[in-house]
Parts: structure tokens; sequence; C-alpha cells
């Protein structure tokens, strides 16, 4: 099934979902396009009625629009395996603080009786502070568009007026939650955001990964620049010194054997799975080298370390870009070592959702995403009259707060990043 499949998919199901709540819209009433009362009990719209010479506006959906964002982002948020590391928080403040504290380091002195007790010097914390990002994104309903739909009709393909609106409103949405995912994508796995659209926005947020803390395989990449495999190298050689005895990795040894992850995506995982020499050890192994498939490298971890509890996710999370070519979120060539241990600070960031006045107006900006509608087909509105039109529109202002750098672990398996 396509990416666009699936969201026709639900944005159907939720269309069935709004009607439910709106009623039954009697379409002999609407004899011009206008404005709708909405009758509400409690946040759901629970009936629409139109009286013979108001109009059907996109209104009508401003009470469920809400509904639809949290359904969508709920079901968005548990499928993307960086979200649990993650968590959303909301911030008062227009910009985000990235501390680094500094690594556990040295002995406790030696001390004789009787003497005063040596000072330890106290960990230092730097701090980086950059603006927040601003994301956001409109779609326009012109007149056509509201004439041209089939009030009566729950079927997209005859034009079903809140089913379209409905498949428009997650189109924005599926672009929200996507940039929310590159983002956290970008700074756990590069350790850096940077962007710039037509010369307008540049912007940078550094994170201060630590140098030592993105390792290459000592064996040579697994994957060339064009993400073709690297028969030379030795990926099981490569994981298990990297894992086991690299001394910046080595220290988290305990935390991450006891409940990590390593993350990556399916063109990374290639690199590992379909290696030449690492299927020759599989056959004395596994004693069947066809056995040995993407959704079996866990046992690789297993036979590696058969008393730890560390797995791998293949994260086969997409997104379209703009000139309609797909992308994995996760970058190629990295693997994240993700864990969550309370004896290293919990979760490994936050995703730190700043105000916008789109959310709560200028005076009384609020942090989250936000999806509003903008009516512009009323006297004095943008459009008016003279060109009445609708936008539906979604964003949020925040970005990515990593809680320690020197807790990233970064494997960097492909030839382009050395």
């Amino acid at each position: 099934m396509t990416i666009d499949q699936k969201l026709l998919l639900t944005a159907q199901k939720i269309a069935e979902k709004v009607r439910s709540q709106i009623g039954t819209v009697d379409v002999e009433q609407l004899l011009q396009f206008g404005r709708a009362k909405i009758e509400t009990a409690g946040s759901l719209t629970r009936k629409v009625q139109f009286s013979t010479d108001s109009t059907i506006s996109v209104g009508q959906y401003g009470v469920v629009i809400d509904n639809i964002r949290r359904d969508y982002g709920s079901t968005e948020d548990s499928t993307f395996s960086l979200d649990e590391y993650f968590p959303e928080k909301n911030s008062k403040m227009p910009y985000i603080v990235n501390s680094i504290l500094g690594a556990n380091t040295g002995l406790l002195p030696a001390r004789a009786l009787g003497q005063p007790i040596p000072e330890v010097k106290k960990l230092g914390i730097k701090s980086t502070t950059f603006s927040a990002g601003g994301f956001a994104g409109c779609i326009t309903f012109d007149e056509l568009d509201m004439f041209l739909r089939n009030l009566s009709s729950q079927d997209i393909s005859e034009n079903g007026l809140d089913t379209y609106l409905i498949y428009n409103e997650l189109q924005l949405l599926t672009k929200t939650y996507s940039r929310k995912k590159l983002l956290i994508a970008q700074a756990a796995m590069l350790g850096q955001i940077e962007y710039e659209a037509d010369g307008q926005f540049d912007f940078q947020a550094n994170y201060g990964i630590p140098a030592e803390n993105i390792v290459h395989p000592i064996s040579g990449n697994w994957l060339n620049p064009n993400n073709t495999i690297n028969q030379n190298a030795m990926p099981f050689q490569d994981l298990s010194y990297i894992l086991d005895r690299y001394p910046p990795f080595y220290k988290f040894r305990s935390a991450y054997m006891r409940s990590g992850k390593l993350i990556m995506n399916p063109n990374t995982a290639d690199g590992f799975l379909n290696n030449v020499n690492n299927n020759a050890w599989a056959r004395n192994i596994f004693g069947n080298a066809a056995i040995f498939k993407r959704a079996t490298m866990d046992m690789w971890l297993q036979h590696m370390y058969p008393s730890g509890s560390l797995q791998a996710v293949i994260e086969d999370d997409m997104y379209v870009d703009e000139n309609e070519v797909s992308h994995y979120t996760i970058p190629d060539g990295r693997i994240l070592i993700a864990f969550d241990s309370s004896s290293h600070g919990g979760s490994l960031g936050e995703f730190v959702f700043t105000p916008a006045a789109q959310k709560g107006g200028l005076l009384n900006a609020k942090p989250g995403i936000y999806t509003l509608l903008e009516d512009c087909s009323v006297p004095g509105s943008r459009g008016g009259v003279g060109n009445p039109f609708v936008n539906i529109i979604a964003g949020f202002n925040g970005l990515p707060k990593i809680a320690n750098p020197n807790n990233i672990l970064i494997i960097d398996v492909l030839a382009v990043n050395a």
C-alpha cells in the first residue's frame, strides 16, 4: 500500500467519525455558499444546522479539526522508534537552551589520615542557546474547490466535501509529523540541524556531540558512498569491538546492554546483513546462511551477548521531499545506540515546542502543534466577497533538545561521512 493510499484510507475513516459527530446534512437547505451555525456539546461538534438563506462554510470543521490532529498525532507518535527517547515538552521561552554536562572522569584522591580532604573539581556545564525553528504550511481552497463538491456524498471519488477537507488536513499533518521526526533524527544521529530555504531561512543548531562518540568501523566502512555494500568490510568484528572495547562506549556498556537498541535504517542494515563475510560466519553460527535475514539481526546480538537485552531496530519510516523523492527518516550509514537509564540522565533528549502566535494569539501565544482554519470568504477579510477562499494551516515552533551530548553514541558506517 502506498503512502497516498494509506493517507486516503485514514482520511475516509476519520471522515466517518466526523460525520457521526456532525450528523446528517440536509443538502436541500443549502441554497447558496455561506456560513453555517455550529452547536457544540463539550469539545465535540454534535449538530450542524443550516437556514435556507445561509451558506455552508469550512468553519463547520473548526471544532473537529483539533480532534483530527489529536487522533492522527497519537497514532503517528507511537510508530517512530526515536520518539520514546525524545518525549514532547512545552516551553514558554522562544529559544532552546542545550546544556552540556562534563563527563565523569578521574579517580577519588588519596588522603592521609588526619589531613584535609582533597577538593574534587565539580562538573562543568556549557550551554548553547539557539532560536527555535518555525515550520508551517497552508492549503488554500477557492470558490471552485467548494462549489464543485458534492455535499451529500461520503465518497471522495464523488467529491465528498468532508472527506476532501479531512484528506487535505491529513496531508498537512503528514508533513508536520514528518518534519518533527526528521528533526529528531538529525539531532540524534547527525548532531546538528541546518536549513536554508530560498535564501530566506538560514538556521543552524549544533548539539556538541563529542567527536569520540562518533566511531567508524576499523575494518572499513560497511557502505560505499552510493549505498552499495563494501564486501571487504567485516561488520561482525567491527560491532563486537565497538560495543565491547571502544573506551568512549564502554563506560555506557552496562546501560545499553541492559535495555538498549541499535537504531538504523534498512540501507544501513543491509551493509551488515548482506555482507559476504557475515554470511560466511552465519553458516557456522546459525547453521544456515539462508535464514540470516533482516528480521533476524537480533540473532547476531543474542549470539554476541546471550545475557544482554540489546536489540536491533530497523526503522523504515520515510518522508517525501519537495521533489517527490522518498527518503528514510533515519540517515543512511548511521547507527544510534539508544538507551534510557536514570543513572545516565534519563531520556536522550526532548522535543521542545516553543510558543506560536498562531496558537493563542500574539498576547497569549502557546506551544505545540497548531491546526487552524482561516475563513477569507466574508466581507472585510483578505479574500472578501471578490475573492473568497479558505486556508487550512498547520505548523509548530520548536526543535529537539539533547539532554547530554556525552550520552549520544553513534556508529558511522557510510564512506561518504568519513
